[in-house]
């Protein structure tokens, strides 16, 4: 297949565009899905040509790509001096949980953060990274939750295989966090259940 320049170029422009009109309506997030832009550019270019765009935007540095989510290079979310502390409360209270997180609700409740400022600033941390929601009401830093994931990957490769309550005993916690944390790790494929242990993939 061939694309001439011109029209590279414009649907290149058009990219960036959409990408920007994507985080004005949507100041807080840091990524858009690659699904809403193929969404937007619906009868633009098939996803074929979308791919190449993309490609050759990254070689260039006009887009970043991670996976299945996209971003420009140098977009920052601007947040007021109120709610970047508050950001910052809330990060810690999940880093000072250490290996036993309180639950999100609770960290709301303490931090008294009204609900649509909760949203989105949770909804930035978990974006970013800085969080990981391993299950419904288990949330990790994640400075936390990648300790725990070696350790996990490390036992798997010198004994094939860990229980739950084998987890929950090197953790140091409560049940709910380790079935939670083998949950989460069968569900992106770095450990399948057989039986009562979790194995790897």
């Amino acid at each position: 297949r061939y694309l001439h320049r011109e029209a590279q170029e414009a649907l290149a422009e058009r990219t960036v565009g959409a990408l920007a009109a994507f985080f004005r309506d949507n100041p807080y997030r840091l990524y858009m899905p690659v699904a809403d832009l193929t969404a937007r550019l619906r009868g633009v270019a098939d996803s074929g040509v979308l791919a190449f765009i993309l490609e050759d935007g990254e070689r260039k540095g006009r887009v970043k790509r991670l996976g299945k989510r996209l971003a420009l290079p140098d977009r920052r979310v601007q947040l007021p001096a109120g709610e970047r502390e508050l950001l910052e409360r809330i990060e810690q209270a999940f880093r000072a949980g250490g290996l036993a997180p309180p639950a999100e609700e609770e960290v709301q409740e303490r931090l008294a953060v009204k609900a649509p400022v909760w949203e989105r600033l949770l909804g930035l941390l978990l974006e970013g990274e800085r969080l990981v929601r391993v299950g419904e009401r288990v949330t990790y830093h994640r400075d936390f939750y990648d300790a725990v994931r070696r350790m996990v990957q490390q036992v798997l490769a010198e004994r094939g295989g860990l229980t739950v309550a084998e987890l929950r005993d090197r953790l140091g916690v409560s049940r709910k966090y380790s079935l939670a944390l083998l949950e989460h790790f069968d569900s992106i494929h770095l450990t399948r259940r057989e039986g009562e242990k979790h194995v790897p993939m």
